[in-house]
């Protein structure tokens, strides 16, 4: 029984050990870190090839970065010194050999957690064989590769950098086609160009198959052309009834009956005006006689 409590005891004691090794290991890897991507490399003689400086703040807020690079100067020629965008603010200085980079915000107060470029390095071969390192220069005092969290503080362990060893030839592999990689011109085969770290045809450097199809025209109808108007005069001829447009009326018939029966009408008309009128003078005459006959005057009753 003791034996199995000492087993058990001895079990719970390596799982222990085994979830704090595993959790001091994650916190280890996740620290702030500035490094050399991609890593290793090479470049042809003549070719050019592109370093990224590659930050990474783990979950620290920083307000910039500093980067002291070294790089064999009579092995390589340093092209250009680009900002990767990380920070909105970017410098550098170059002397023989030595490379200083500084990233950074401008607006007070700002500050960002996470990772990117830092910085892009171009440097050109002169070299037909043999290699190179790019190194950092890092004391840990904050004087030359260092992170700067948003209270001021340098974050990086100088542990967390690495170096880029790079190796010279007098030719490199088959240039690459539309779609490959490059870092330059000269990765990219004859008639494409680098862009944007990919090769891509100058015609269309934004079509990712290089085809540089154009879309169709847009075909319009044809418009109808009619003909122009002319005025004609045109004689009419006379409507006929078998046309069918106008069929005119009869020709009326004068009944003769008719035209005699309109004056007997209009005569007999006036004989009877002219009765009315010969009676309303008689009554008249009449009348008038009779107001100047003198009274009749009866002889008195009884005489």
């Amino acid at each position: 029984m003791t034996r199995i409590k000492t087993l058990f005891a001895s079990l719970m004691l390596s799982c222990l050990f085994f979830v704090a090794s595993s959790v001091l290991a994650v916190q280890a890897s996740a620290a702030p870190q500035l490094y050399f991507d991609p890593s290793p490399t090479s470049v042809a003689n003549g070719s050019d090839v592109t370093i990224n400086l590659r930050i990474n703040t783990d979950t620290a807020n920083v307000f910039g970065a500093d980067a002291v690079v070294n790089f064999p100067s009579s092995d390589l020629n340093l092209k250009s010194v680009t900002n990767g965008g990380f920070f909105s603010d970017f410098t550098f200085a170059q002397s023989s050999g030595k490379i200083e980079i500084h990233g950074y915000f401008s607006t007070a107060f700002d500050s960002k957690s996470g990772s990117g470029n830092l910085a892009n390095i171009i440097l050109t071969g002169k070299k037909d064989s043999g290699s190179g390192t790019l190194t950092f220069t890092c004391s840990g005092n904050g004087n030359d590769t260092e992170i700067i969290d948003s209270n001021g503080n340098n974050i990086l362990s100088c542990n967390n950098i690495n170096q880029d060893v790079i190796s010279y030839g007098s030719t490199q592999g088959e240039p690459n086609s539309c779609g490959g990689t490059c870092g330059s011109n000269y990765n990219c085969q004859a008639n494409y160009f680098c862009y944007q770290g990919f090769c891509r045809n100058p015609i269309c450097q934004t079509s990712v198959d290089c085809s540089c199809k154009t879309p169709a025209p847009t075909t319009k109808p044809t418009p109808k052309v009619y003909p122009t108007p002319t005025m004609e005069i045109v004689t009419l001829a006379p409507f006929s009834t078998k046309s069918g447009y106008f069929k005119p009326s009869p020709t009326p018939t004068v009944n003769p009956i008719s035209q005699v029966e309109g004056p007997v009408r209009n005569f007999n008309y006036l004989l009877y005006l002219a009765g009315f009128a010969l009676a309303g003078a008689v009554i008249f005459i009449i009348i008038h006689i009779k107001k100047k006959s003198p009274p009749k005057i009866s002889p008195p009753y009884g005489i």
